[in-house]
């Protein structure tokens, strides 16, 4: 059986395509996920849209991918609509991480 590593050393392609198709994969991965979790709610784009004060195609653009580009303060606001709450992580070169509440009213942070 070949494994993945043994198919990279045999074909290494161009590392900037794959990188590109990587984050857009992961992308696609995130915007999945935060259109299932509003739609879980019971929430349209532009329901959400108005309740967190932003235009539908911000809800869009957030949800086909384009979360990078989005402000902490509208992820949160997005999130915080949907009953939940947003924590940074941050991953250590070490591998160890700090996971920080981003809403003043959340208490603690936690390594690990």
């Amino acid at each position: 059986m070949t494994s993945l590593d043994d198919f990279r050393r045999r074909r290494p392609g161009n590392r900037e395509n794959i990188d590109r198709i990587k984050a857009g994969m992961y992308a696609d991965a995130r915007a999945y996920r935060l259109r299932a979790l509003r739609q879980d709610s019971g929430l349209t784009q532009e329901s959400l849209a108005k309740k967190i004060g932003v235009g539908q195609n911000r809800i869009s653009q957030m949800e086909n991918g384009h979360l990078a580009s989005a402000r902490v303060s509208t992820i949160q606001k997005y999130v915080d609509a949907l009953g939940g709450s947003l924590e940074l992580i941050v991953r250590r070169a070490d591998g160890s991480t700090v996971t920080l509440p981003v809403d003043e009213e959340q208490e603690g942070v936690t390594d690990t």
